[in-house]
């Protein structure tokens, strides 16, 4: 017995557990259709709404997504265009420091060799000076040799000492004068080398120049055409199918508007039947609902809304607004169809009479016809085919009040009646009676039961 409940117990939280689940999935499924569809259709309705006041033409959704693409890869192009600029500029600033340290350097090169060049004329004077020094004290020796060939006079001493003392003179003067060519000629080695590259420094100046330029005018190109692609309103429809797309909701937004309306009303019938399962689930009676109807009752609601809707498009079941007229299927907005599907996946049960009972009257009328029937598109259909009242009077024998009433929805008209004005209008009477009161005849039987 113990092993027994133990069982039941584990499999009841499983179950429990499942529905949950089933639950949590169905939820997430819901919200993205839900979200999807609706969003979707409103998009859809402002968009074949919209006309460009400059071209008179309306835009279809393919075409905004062939906009959008162009919008995107205009803004990765201008990203990247930005991106170049920045670049080509910090490049720019870069090479016009270099230049400027180029400048900078030649200054010092050629303040450099000026000091070497003047260095160079006093040592060029003295070793003039000194050679010129030189060329005395050896003329005087010559002179002493010329005298005596055989032996030097006594101030041949002095005088060797004289040559000694500016040949070394001379051969420091020449060292100095050596080591400043050689500075001179690095000085001279580093100049050309800066003149090198300056040059180049200028070059490569130039073509940040001509790139920057060339990017600014790719850029100018660009806004241009964004400018011309996205202006005003279709710039804001642009972004509402970029964030649609975003959201993964393209094929929704891109799904012909028929096929997109029963989807959402598929979408909304589940919804109802969500929100029907998550009151169950929580209710001490919900506790005996079985798995399966959990797993099922969401497809049930799915297939009531379309049955609902596909009864209201068709005329059989007939929508009136607080004013107790009646509402064209033409103008059912999704917020309606919405409702409809919402409260068909709901009560389900409901709908399912009310389908049950709509199909049991057309089946009976048509094969009996005995019903008297609401003339709910009676007043539209003689405005529309240019009937007047009068007229119907020489076909029925009823007096103008009575007819009058018809019109008016105020007593519903006799099954050979019926058959008579729909012959009269050329149209079929499924389209012209129905077997729902008017509102507002409701309203006034309650008050007159009351």
């Amino acid at each position: 017995y113990f092993l027994r409940s133990l069982i039941k117990k584990l499999f009841d939280n499983i179950e429990y557990s499942t529905k949950i689940l089933w639950l949590v999935l169905l939820y997430l499924v819901s919200t993205w259709l839900v979200l999807g569809t609706l969003s979707s259709q409103q998009f859809q309705e402002k968009v074949y709404k919209y006309v460009d006041p400059q071209t008179k033409k309306r835009y279809s959704v393919p075409q905004l997504m062939s906009l959008v693409e162009q919008y995107e890869a205009g803004l990765v192009n201008l990203t990247s265009l930005k991106t170049e600029v920045n670049t080509q500029e910090t490049y720019l600033t870069q090479e016009d420091q270099r230049l400027k340290k180029l400048r900078q350097q030649r200054v010092d090169i050629i303040t450099n060799f000026k000091s070497i060049s003047g260095d160079l004329g006093k040592e060029f004077e003295e070793v003039y000076t000194n050679w010129l020094g030189l060329r005395n004290a050896i003329k005087t020796e010559v002179k002493v040799k010329e005298v005596k060939d055989t032996n030097l006079p006594p101030g041949s001493e002095l005088t060797k000492t004289e040559v000694d003392k500016y040949i070394q003179k001379l051969e420091t003067s020449t060292s100095k004068h050596s080591q400043l060519i050689v500075q001179l000629g690095k000085i001279t080695e580093n100049l050309v080398e800066n003149e090198k590259s300056q040059k180049s420094s200028e070059e490569t100046l130039v073509k940040t120049l001509d790139s920057l330029v060339s990017a600014i005018r790719q850029h100018e190109k660009s806004q241009n055409a964004l400018g011309e692609v996205a202006e005003g309103d279709v710039k804001d429809l642009l972004v509402e199918l970029r964030y649609l797309t975003y959201l993964k909701f393209k094929l929704l937004a891109t799904m012909p508007t028929q096929l997109l309306t029963l989807i959402l009303t598929l979408s909304m019938g589940a919804l109802g039947s969500l929100i029907y399962l998550t009151r169950e689930l929580f209710r001490p009676s919900g506790k005996n609902r079985s798995l399966f109807w959990f797993l099922f009752r969401p497809f049930l609601g799915m297939v009531t809304a379309i049955a609902i809707f596909v009864l209201v498009k068709s005329g059989q079941i007939i929508i009136t607004d607080s004013s107790g007229n009646v509402v064209n299927d033409g103008a059912l907005n999704p917020f309606f169809v919405s409702f409809l599907a919402i409260i068909s996946g709901m009560l389900s049960e409901h709908a399912y009479e009310k389908i049950y009972r709509t199909g049991q009257s057309f089946f009976s009328s048509t094969e009996t016809n005995t019903l008297s029937r609401w003339a709910v598109r009676l007043k539209e259909t003689m405005q529309k085919t240019g009937k007047k009242p009068g007229e119907l009077s020489q076909f029925v024998e009823e007096s103008p009040e009575v007819i009058e009433d018809w019109i008016e929805e105020k007593k519903p008209v006799p099954p050979e009646a019926q058959k008579i004005i729909s012959a009269w209008l050329g149209v079929s009477s499924r389209e012209i009676f129905t077997d729902e009161a008017p509102a507002k005849s409701l309203n006034k039987r309650e008050e007159t039961e009351i």
